[in-house]
Formats: C-alpha cells, structure tokens, sequence
C-alpha cells in the first residue's frame, strides 16, 4: 500500500504541467530553494528499501533539492515542536506534509 501510495504521490507532482499553476501567485517566485517533505514514516521510508522513500524518488525527478523531514511514529503534535527546526529552516519553497 506505502508504494502505491508513493507512486500516486510521484505521479502527481510530476504530471503538473506549469500552465496548472498560473492562478497562484508565488510558485515561480517563492524565495525558497528545497522541497520539504515533512512526515512520520512514510515520508521517513518505513519498510523501503534504501533510496526508495517517496522523498528519494523526488530527488531523482526534480529539478531542486529534497529535503526528508520524516520520523517514524510521529503525530501531529510532535511534528508541529519541529517545524521551525525541519522545515522553516530548510530554506523551503514547497512542503509536503504527510501526518497519519
């Protein structure tokens, strides 16, 4: 189920043509320079095998920096104490939060 999961994920970041993002404003000139993913253990890669993570598989297809922000047996709760330090700090231009 994780890698069905991953793959729908990958597969709709990446079949986003540009011209689907011209109602928002900031996706082009957002300062940020790294995609965060921010998570509990999907995003950590829980039961993948090394490199297969949805956040490794991002690296491979994108064209900016991947950031895996995920901890296995996280919670919303826990998650928000570390923003600042997983995200915020990262130099984001686009989060992914993926809290089970």
């Amino acid at each position: 189920m994780r890698s069905v999961s991953c793959l729908l994920i990958l597969l709709f970041l990446i079949g986003c043509a540009p011209g689907e993002y011209r109602g928002i404003k900031n996706v082009y000139t957002a300062a940020g320079k790294t995609l965060v993913c921010f998570g509990d253990s999907l995003t950590a890669g829980q039961g993948a095998p090394p490199g297969f993570d949805y956040p490794s598989i991002l690296a491979r297809e994108l064209p900016l920096p991947v950031v895996n922000a995920g901890i296995s047996g996280d919670t919303a709760a826990k998650a928000l104490l570390r923003v600042e330090k997983d995200v915020l700090s990262k130099d984001p231009k686009i989060v992914i939060v993926e809290l089970g």
